[in-house]
């Protein structure tokens, strides 16, 4: 499971962004390929998400399905 604190990377795109975790919450997700396009967010799920702190001290959020942690040395 990802905590703060881990350095983690992205799944996608050859794990094109790389940085720490800064916090870890849930918040409602409405994924428009699975639900469609006409949001409902009475029905949306809840999901699992990350703040992660990256080059330039961009912070980003992403779903935790989308991020791995590196392996440590």
């Amino acid at each position: 499971m990802i905590k703060v604190g881990d350095l983690v990377r992205t799944k996608f795109d050859k794990g094109s962004t790389i940085g720490l975790v800064t916090d870890v919450f849930q918040k409602k997700h409405w994924d428009t390929g699975e639900l469609g396009i006409a949001v409902n967010w009475e029905k949306a799920p809840m999901r699992d998400f990350a703040n992660v702190l990256s080059y330039g001290g961009r912070e980003h959020r992403f779903l935790l399905d989308d991020l791995e942690t590196l392996p440590t040395k």
